[in-house]
């Protein structure tokens, strides 16, 4: 009798072991849904060859341009820094003011304390808007991700085909209907919709303002499709707090048999003031190509190897050795 009472003893501290050692695992923090894509991303450098330690700056035998190597567009994750670190230029909490807009100090550090709160991805999205085509007809997208200048996106709608260099006129390599098209421009401080076509029918007068030749007159409904709805609606509540005009685009997308896209599209020069390259800096670069340029010449002094001040051939060393110029 003593042993089978102190056999069921034994049993009874072993299930509450076991109880609380689930317990245990069960408080355990998981890993964020941002650790994981994170791991999914050095996962996916690893079998592209690309991977930051190794500092690889362009595939064997790529077609990059100087330029675009020395600011790191041929690694998949290095090539947003230099339009993050041009958006982050362009922050009020940080550039200097003039003019009428004079943020106080206060609005300054609270600014700032947001962003040290924030993920580097929550952080990039905050700074540089995001601009993508969508097809209404197809319910789908054309082009996920478009410059953020006025020009680039001309040309990428266009599809021209400007990479040969042979004086002709390019190709366009994009076909699709222009009154089809629907631009999607997400960022904290607004998320609009507006026509691809009205985008190429921008008239600027002589003071630089946009306007929109109004000639067409009364247009169609335009009835979003579902997986258009669920990006834009996505969007809406993927910041802190909602952009602008939420309601208002809530409402349209409410529409069953279709809203007037003009009741809720902004007007061409409040489109044209989000792309973000399209801005000057305070140190007078006119847009975001002009500064890359400049930056991408800064680091090539740096880095490039001086064959009249160097007597000796000295075997390349530390990043020199990964340029596919200077030194041959």
């Amino acid at each position: 009798m003593e042993q089978e009472q102190e056999k069921l003893e034994m049993e009874q501290r072993q299930k509450t072991e076991r109880k609380h050692r689930g317990r245990h695992r069960s408080k355990e923090p998981s890993p964020s849904s941002d650790d994981e894509e994170d791991e999914e991303d050095d996962e996916e450098d690893v079998t592209s060859g690309f991977v930051a330690c190794e500092r690889l700056l362009d595939e064997e035998g790529g077609d990059l341009e100087e330029e675009e190597v020395l600011m790191g567009q041929g690694h998949s994750k290095i090539g947003v820094v230099p339009l993050l670190l041009f958006a982050i230029m362009q922050c009020d909490a940080l550039r200097p003011s003039d003019g009428t807009f004079q943020p106080s100090m206060d609005a300054r550090l609270c600014a700032i304390t947001q962003m040290a709160s924030m993920t580097p991805k929550a952080l990039a999205k905050t700074f540089a808007p995001s601009l993508s085509l969508w097809s209404i007809k197809n319910d789908a997208p054309i082009l996920e991700s478009l410059p953020l200048s006025y020009d680039g996106i001309l040309s990428a709608i266009d599809g021209d085909d400007d990479d040969d260099d042979d004086g002709d006129e390019d190709k366009k390599t994009n076909n699709f209907d222009e009154e089809d098209g629907i631009l999607l421009l997400e960022s904290p401080q607004c998320l609009t919709l507006f026509r691809a076509s009205d985008l190429q029918n921008i008239d600027f007068g002589r003071d630089g303002t946009a306007r929109l030749d109004n000639s067409t007159g009364k247009r169609k409904p335009v009835k979003i499709g579902s997986e258009f709805e669920s990006t834009i609606l996505s969007a809406l509540n993927g910041f802190r707090t909602s952009p602008p005009q939420s309601s208002e685009l809530e409402g349209f997308l409410d529409q069953k048999k279709g809203g007037n896209l003009d009741d809720i599209q902004v007007s061409p020069s409040a489109f044209l003031s989000m792309l973000l390259e399209d801005k000057t800096t305070f140190t007078g670069d006119r847009n975001f190509i002009e500064w890359k340029s400049k930056i991408a010449e800064l680091v090539r002094d740096v880095v490039e190897v001086d064959d009249d001040e160097e007597e000796v051939v000295k075997p390349a060393t530390g990043l020199r050795r990964f340029l596919p110029f200077g030194r041959k």
